[in-house]
């Protein structure tokens, strides 16, 4: 079988990041997956790559997210041997929660509790902005929220609470800050960062979901775990996110319902006016308090639906990428050659681990394998280093 070298590229844009074409490989796997950089900024890198591999008789495979299919033709002139189009977070979701059982899967919908609205990084004016919103529409009463907010970016939120001065904020911040499913947020040099999984038990206890995707103009339609976790959780759910570009079209492009006959209106994925896409979110939510517990039979058929479709798709990408290993002669497996473990929380388990491990400890590279080292290295990591073990 043939040996892969796999490299992520998310940060091919930075000044000092190279890729060795040498070596013991037969197979250069190159994967944007996690975030989406311009093309133009690893375009060039990924064909010199591509060329002095081939120099060296080595085949390359570019895998990544399939949110860069309007690049299609751009991308298309890159000459690798392969390039594949890949629906990363769907997958991703499928494979933490359904295989590998992260966090539970709520088996049905029930038409009761409050809507659910995770904001994620809150400096956005569709995240802590909407929260604001909601207060004003008096709905927080009947949702659960999340809303973390640190010093380190405190500054670009107060933008988007512009009825409020600084002392107001601060205020209102304090009294309205939440952590539904007390989760442990990673902090970054300008924000914070979270997966989505694990998420306890709030989608059990929920209605439905508004979900607040990355906000930017002019681009498709960038679905995340947000939206699948949702999906997979059999919610309805209704998204607050890109500017005119039809996120709920999208998702009607991959076969999904989106509960169209439940809506008042589509100007909250439609308009290229904020204030407009706000007003009909806000009235699209207060409706569906209303009507979604008086339509649970529909309800509960399309949600179904939304989930089995969603195992469905992914189900399929990971035979497409099965299929990729027997054509290469790669001796690797589908999570080998795509990452879905949290890159972030991977690398703060790996420097953490590497502090404080003694010499004599064996390797745990990923934070999964912590349950297979021995009894006494898991207890000294708990009792005596302060290590919570994934739930």
């Amino acid at each position: 079988m043939k040996k892969t070298l796999i490299v992520n590229l998310e940060s091919a844009c930075r000044p000092d990041f190279a890729i060795d074409t040498k070596g013991t490989h037969d197979v250069l796997i190159l994967s944007i997956l996690w975030d989406t950089p311009p093309v133009e900024t690893w375009k060039d890198l990924v064909q010199n790559c591509i060329n002095r591999g081939r120099l060296e008789g080595k085949q390359t495979i570019l895998i990544i997210n399939s949110w860069y299919q309007d690049k299609k033709d751009l991308i298309k002139t890159i000459d690798a041997d392969e390039i594949i189009f890949f629906d990363f977070f769907l997958t991703l979701v499928y494979v933490r929660l359904f295989l590998k059982n992260e966090s539970k899967i709520c088996d049905h919908w029930s038409p009761t509790g409050k809507f659910l609205f995770l904001t994620g990084k809150p400096d956005r004016k569709n995240r802590i902005g909407l929260v604001y919103k909601l207060y004003q529409e008096n709905l927080l009463d009947r949702c659960i929220w999340s809303l973390f907010v640190a010093d380190n970016y405190r500054d670009r939120c107060y933008d988007f609470l512009p009825e409020l001065d600084k002392e107001s904020a601060d205020k209102w911040i304090k009294e309205f800050q939440r952590n539904p499913d007390n989760i442990s947020v990673i902090p970054t040099e300008n924000t914070i960062h979270y997966s989505g999984i694990p998420y306890g038990n709030i989608y059990e206890s929920s209605l439905f979901q508004v979900m607040s995707e990355t906000f930017d103009k002019d681009t498709p339609p960038w679905l995340t775990e947000k939206t699948w976790i949702s999906i997979i959780n059999r919610r309805p759910f209704i998204s607050m996110s890109y500017p005119g570009n039809g996120t709920f079209q999208a998702l009607r492009n991959l076969g999904f319902q989106t509960f169209d006959e439940f809506l008042i209106d589509k100007q909250f994925d439609l308009s290229t006016d904020y204030d407009l896409k706000v007003q009909s979110l806000v009235s699209n939510i207060k409706h569906w308090l209303e009507i979604l517990p008086q339509n649970q039979k529909e309800i509960a058929e399309i949600v179904e639906y939304n989930h089995k479709h969603l195992l469905f798709l992914a189900q399929k990408n990971i035979e497409y990428l099965r299929e990729i290993c027997l054509k290469y002669g790669l001796d690797d497996d589908v999570e080998t050659l795509v990452k879905f473990q949290d890159p972030f929380r991977q690398a703060q388990w790996s420097n953490w681990y590497s502090r404080i491990r003694d010499p004599a400890w064996p390797d745990c590279e990923q934070e999964e394998d912590f349950q297979y080292l021995p009894d006494w290295i898991q207890k000294e990591c708990i009792e005596i280093f302060g290590y919570r073990p994934k739930t």
